[in-house]
């Protein structure tokens, strides 16, 4: 057999140089760009969310408590509360009584608008049956349209009649002739009316008429006649 040549010196072994992390193919893969600004916002919503629960107290009603007196609450014009209030108020309050007469002027002399108003309070007593009562308040109305200086106002002539028939109804015809007679001087309205009333006057109080009554009231005048309205025209 042929002689092995002889071994000749021996190269020393070289060291494989080690692995450093982030080289080579076992080396870890790098991070993706996006993870950093992940975390950071991650930890921000940590603290936002710590800093709002401490804010809140805790409280089981997700609302924030409030440390203020909260305010009355005001009604706003017009609301329900308000009309109803309104609406009780109407219905409890009783009803207003009628109007009076406007009460004189300062030097005392009557309007004409309160002898008119006078005249239809005495007209409502006469016809309800009241003539005694209507009375005083057609005197007044006569003598308010009188200081006023409205002889010609239509209500003083209605005024004259009324006040002659509640005289003549409540016993008294000596004093309703004078404002019969004027009556028929100042107005041509109704004359015939008027006569009658005068006449039947005349026959209580004793005294003759003027030939459209028989001298006892039961002439002309013995039908009763429609009187003045109280507030016409």
């Amino acid at each position: 057999p042929a002689a092995r040549p002889a071994a000749g010196p021996r190269r020393p072994a070289v060291e494989a140089p080690p692995v450093v992390a982030g080289h080579g193919a076992a080396a870890r893969r790098k991070a993706p760009p996006w993870l950093p600004i992940g975390v950071a916002a991650a930890a921000i919503a940590a603290v936002i969310l710590a800093v709002a629960l401490a804010s809140g107290g805790g409280g089981g009603d997700g609302e924030r408590a409030s440390t203020t007196t909260p305010k009355k609450s005001q009604p706003a014009a017009g609301s329900d509360a308000k009309q109803d209030s309104g609406e009780t108020d109407t219905a409890a309050s009783p009803p207003p009584p009628p109007a009076a007469p406007p009460p004189p002027a300062d030097d005392g002399a009557m309007t004409v608008a309160q002898a008119s108003a006078l005249n239809d309070q005495g007209y409502k007593l006469l016809k309800g049956g009241n003539p005694a009562g209507a009375v005083p308040l057609l005197q007044r109305s006569v003598e308010g349209f009188r200081s006023a200086g409205a002889r010609s106002n239509v209500n003083y002539h209605y005024a004259l009649f009324n006040l002659g028939e509640a005289l003549v109804e409540s016993g008294r015809p000596s004093e309703a002739i004078q404002y019969l007679e004027e009556r028929l001087q100042r107005s041509d309205d109704r004359p015939e009316v008027v006569q009658a009333m005068l006449d039947r006057a005349k026959a209580q109080a004793g005294q003759t008429t003027d030939g459209n009554g028989n001298g006892n009231g039961n002439g002309n005048g013995g039908k009763k006649q429609k009187a003045d309205k109280g507030d016409e025209g």
